[in-house]
């Protein structure tokens, strides 16, 4: 059996070490990057139940976050991102889950839970 050269060694080393440090670092923290308190109108079934309610997104993980208020129970999302020209948009991944914040901080969230649909708008404090 031909073994093989100290220089392929070496390169074949080199590759493993260069791919593990790119798959490392190309992992997205989105979570991190909309984490916050956020501040907006909240509408219930259409109904405007307050222009000033407090919207809290937590890390949970480096995509998943946790968003929870008075009106109604935490739960958990799963985002991504999109980059269109300047902007950056962060969503929702999820089918039934509307969220999209601006790295800005305005939000826009549409959820239903317990057959009523929850529409917030705002920005981020």
């Amino acid at each position: 059996m031909i073994s093989p050269t100290t220089s392929a060694r070496v390169f074949f080393i080199s590759l493993i070490v260069t791919c593990s440090v790119l798959l490392i670092s190309s992992c997205s923290k989105h979570a991190k990057k909309v984490k916050g308190n956020y501040t907006g109108t909240l509408s219930i079934n259409d109904t405007v139940m307050s222009n000033n309610v407090n919207v809290n997104i937590d890390e949970v993980e480096n995509n998943v976050i946790s968003i929870s208020s008075n009106y109604f129970n935490t739960y958990f999302v799963e985002i991504d991102k999109n980059r269109y020209f300047n902007s950056l948009t962060y969503y929702s991944v999820e089918d039934d889950e509307t969220i999209e914040i601006s790295n800005h901080g305005d939000i826009l969230l549409i959820h239903s839970q317990d057959g009523e649909e929850f529409i917030f708008t705002g920005n981020r404090n």
